[in-house]
């Protein structure tokens, strides 16, 4: 008799719906809008349902969002961080243990350049 399991699946809303859902709990966001709104001002936008502050995705400070967006954008090669996440983009890096294997100040200093001498005939030397 074949005994057969079957594998459970959970669904997972993706990085877009977390951080629409996550800017409706933002209590800073919900502030910082309440206040450009007040002013008329046109710092805020909404497209597709997620709010951006001068052309830039607003990240919420809920759950693990911003930690998940920098590592994502710290470990693939085809991305950079945004800007705007200063304080986190420095706390995080700080605890990276690549980042501190590969800054300058760990490093041993190349020394000094050493010119290659002028060939006196082509091909004599090839380096």
């Amino acid at each position: 008799m074949e005994v057969c399991t079957l594998a459970a699946l959970t669904v997972v809303p993706s990085l877009l719906e977390r951080i629409q859902a996550g800017q409706a709990f933002d209590e800073q966001l919900t502030l910082w809008r309440n206040r450009d709104e007040a002013k008329g001002g046109t710092l805020y936008t909404v497209k597709d349902g997620i709010v951006h502050q001068r052309g830039r995705m607003w990240v919420p400070a809920v759950d693990s969002l911003r930690v998940e967006m920098m590592t994502e954008a710290h470990t693939v090669r085809y991305s950079i961080h945004p800007g705007s996440m200063k304080k986190d983009i420095l706390r995080f890096v700080s605890e990276c243990l690549t980042c501190q294997h590969v800054k300058i100040e760990h490093q041993r200093p190349a020394g000094l350049l050493k010119p290659l001498s002028i060939p006196t005939w082509k091909w004599e030397d090839v380096t």
